[in-house]
């Protein structure tokens, strides 16, 4: 795999990371409204939304 591909590949992976949160986020999955299930949903979803974040960057930075 070239490097274009590879940082393409890391673009779109963080795309992925990132609109899984915003999904959880949006759409009431569970349909559950206790606080402490809120409290813990909500720090997974800001993780893997930083970690979807870092991975666009890094593809951006391969790209260059």
């Amino acid at each position: 795999m070239s490097n274009a591909a590879k940082g393409l590949f890391k673009v779109v992976l963080g795309i992925i990371i990132i609109l899984i949160p915003i999904y959880l986020f949006v759409g009431n999955v569970w349909g559950l409204w206790s606080a402490t299930w809120a409290l813990i949903k909500g720090g997974v979803a800001l993780l893997v939304l930083l970690i979807g974040l870092i991975f666009v960057l890094i593809g951006f930075s391969d790209l260059k």
